[in-house]
């Protein structure tokens, strides 16, 4: 893979709701990893009082939630910036776009908004050749003299590089088990569960006697299991153990316990055929919708995003047959928490009026008010620590899981969410886990600490080489 290249993951389908005006009803949210649709969207202008100095203000997302969020937050904004007349323009860019459309930037220095979304994965590209200093601004000085604690924010590490925070992250990304109670009961297991009570599935051990339930009555498989791509799976359950591929020191850490534990484990549920083997897109590609839909595959464990978008979008007549469950521990007492994707909104240094850029930012992301109402308008769970004790956050209750406060489920998991170390050369160590190591375990081609070795020193050659 080129060093400049944005890797290009699957992706869930996204829905293209960014021609609606700011006082529509949020559409069903998207995850924040997923790539926009293919159609880009004409600007929408915001109306702004009269007087004072002009501020044009240009924002590129790729989703349309954020569309739909930001433009809301613009109305909101000129209503109350009485001394400029600002304007914004809030446009959809495809997601596969994105990324080469800021490498671009930082090579030309022209061409950039004055906000824009990075997705997770696509940031490390900016940090080979300190790409990242010439298209986007530290934002640290900005919450400083702002008197914001960045540490009342979580999964900002994903956009942190060499002591600078380029973006502020969307979604806290909170995952859990989504499972068919009924099919469970049928197999006598018990899936009730009251937030902060003991989780039906205490360990994996306890997920894996399920699933050998469930597999003799019925022959069901408790989820799908990605044979080849570590950003799925890989990432879920080795987040919540420890697992990395760079430690906090920037040092390439495939080759580790926490990994192991992780392989082994879905290894072992391979063995017990207690999973289902997929390839690609397919935690929201139609094998795995239809494997939901008659039931062969009764769960997943998936961030809050994958709820809203693709059990709920696509398993409609399904309503009321699902509960959203803690993760089991790897130990009895450890953790429960982990996540999966990341889109980070930042300041590019082009921008015209940096100053109202930031403060326009600051004020969608940067305090309870509007943090709450990216739950309750597009339903993303608040990356803002005090919002995790609001009751607007806590207590709506969900019809599509028998009226369960998703939100409380969230709030009580969220202290022990992972933080995930970026690296310039992240993907490359993605890249060559999964050849080298990933899917030649879950095959059976090589053992696990076979398989580790042999990705650790495959990832060397490549960051060695500088490709």
């Amino acid at each position: 893979m080129s060093p400049t290249a944005a890797p290009a993951p699957a992706a869930p389908p996204t829905a293209t709701a960014a021609t609606a005006a700011p006082t529509t009803a949020a559409p069903t949210p998207v995850p924040t990893q997923a790539p926009a649709a293919t159609s880009t969207a004409a600007p929408v202008v915001q109306s702004a009082p009269a007087g004072g100095k002009a501020v044009n203000l240009t924002m590129w997302v790729q989703e349309a939630p954020f569309v739909v969020f930001w433009r809301n937050r613009a109305a909101e904004f000129a209503k109350q910036t009485t001394s400029l007349q600002f304007t914004a323009d809030i446009i959809q860019v495809p997601f596969d776009q994105l990324s080469s459309k800021l490498i671009a930037m930082a090579a030309t220095q022209q061409g950039a908004p004055n906000l824009v979304a990075t997705e997770y994965r696509w940031f490390p590209n900016l940090l080979k050749q300190d790409k990242v200093t010439r298209v986007l601004v530290d934002l640290l000085p900005y919450m400083k003299q702002d008197g914001i604690d960045p540490g009342q924010f979580k999964k900002n590490e994903l956009y942190t590089w060499k002591d600078k925070l380029y973006g502020l992250e969307t979604n806290a990304l909170v995952s859990c088990l989504y499972v068919r109670k009924d099919i469970l009961a049928k197999a006598g297991i018990n899936a009730d569960y009251q937030p902060d009570g003991k989780p039906p599935f205490d360990t994996y051990d306890d997920l894996i006697t399920a699933g050998k339930a469930l597999k003799a009555n019925g022959g069901h498989a408790l989820m799908a299991i990605n044979l080849d791509d570590v950003w799925t799976n890989w990432q879920i359950h080795a987040l919540q153990g420890g697992g990395q591929l760079f430690d906090a020191g920037g040092s390439l850490a495939i080759d580790s316990p926490a990994n192991a534990a992780c392989l082994n484990l879905i290894k072992s549920m391979v063995d017990a055929q207690i999973v289902k083997p997929m390839s690609g897109g397919a935690f929201w590609g139609a094998e795995h919708i239809a494997a939901f839909k008659d039931g062969s595959v009764i769960g997943a464990i998936m961030p809050d995003w994958y709820e809203e978008n693709i059990l709920e979008a696509s398993l409609k007549d399904q309503a009321g047959l699902w509960t959203a469950l803690p993760i089991p521990a790897y130990q009895a007492g450890g953790n429960r928490s982990t996540v999966w994707g990341g889109t980070g909104i930042c300041l590019t240094n082009q921008a015209q009026d940096r100053d109202v850029s930031w403060q326009f930012l600051s004020y969608g992301y940067c305090n309870l008010e509007n943090q709450v109402k990216r739950y309750t308008e597009v339903d993303y769970f608040p990356t803002f620590v005090p919002a995790w004790k609001d009751p607007r956050v806590l207590n709506p209750p969900n019809p599509f899981y028998s009226g369960e406060k998703l939100g409380k489920l969230y709030a009580s998991l969220a202290p022990g969410l992972p933080q995930f170390n970026t690296n310039p050369w992240l993907n490359e160590a993605a890249d060559k886990f999964a050849t080298e190591g990933w899917a030649p375990v879950m095959t059976g081609k090589k053992t696990v600490s076979q398989g580790l070795k042999d990705a650790q020193a495959a990832a060397l050659t490549v960051i060695n080489a500088g490709i």
